[in-house]
């Protein structure tokens, strides 16, 4: 659907966000009841168990670090790649999980890809970012900032690898960068990008990305096929 878009290091995110998939060996979980929560336990349990994780926090945020690796990074060049808006909204799409929990694809109903609308964070942020950092944080009682954090890291690193690339102007990465040292995004909502490297210290954050292949990434990459 999106493979177009997918390049060298990126490649292996290629199908992350399609139109039809196959089972992946765990559960199909609609896509409101894992934003929102419902299932969250559903997909926790499976990863604490088959990593051997006894302590509900430090799964969570593992857990959390596939999750955004999965969805922000194609999320991310698919919008940079077509300039195009990405609607996102949980009510169109699935989760197809492996057995161990974590997501081997978001399988939409339609094309989710809409008007033009370069750099526009407003659906990852607003309809699935903030309500399962939420959903997250309320069942293991860490800091929502623990996993806007993990969030900020994938995002970082795809913005540096479609750089690195150069298959796409700098103009087309504009926008998206300008999300990093933005307290709010253009539309006046929030961003949760910029807090977060803030917090954790925006050099720290950035010195993942190029040769270092932040958590997550190296595993998701392996796992394909």
């Amino acid at each position: 659907m999106f493979a177009r878009f997918f390049h060298d290091r990126l490649d292996f995110a290629a199908d992350a966000l399609c139109r039809a998939a196959e089972a992946a060996g765990g559960p199909i979980i609609e896509g409101h009841a894992l934003v929102s929560g419902e299932a969250l336990d559903t997909v926790l349990r499976r990863y604490a168990e088959a990593h051997g994780i006894a302590d509900r926090r430090a799964a969570a945020s593992d857990w959390s670090k596939f999750f955004f690796a999965r969805l922000i990074i194609p999320a991310l060049v698919i919008q940079c790649s077509s300039g195009q808006r990405l609607d996102l909204d949980p009510a169109s799409w699935g989760a197809y999980c492996r057995e161990e929990g974590t997501i081997a694809h978001f399988v939409f109903d339609a094309d989710p890809l809409g008007p033009p609308a370069p750099g526009d964070a407003s659906s990852l942020v607003d309809a699935v970012m903030t309500p399962i950092v939420t959903a997250l944080a309320t069942d293991c009682g860490l800091s929502p900032r623990v996993f806007a954090s993990n969030a900020a890291v994938y995002y970082v690193w795809a913005l540096d690898q479609l750089g690195a690339q150069a298959q796409i102007t700098p103009a087309q990465l504009a926008p998206a960068r300008a999300l990093l040292d933005a307290s709010t995004r253009p539309d006046g909502g929030r961003n949760p990008f910029h807090a977060a490297l803030q917090a954790a210290g925006s050099g720290r954050a950035r010195r993942r990305t190029g040769a270092s292949v932040p958590p997550a990434v190296g595993s998701a990459a392996r796992s394909v096929g």
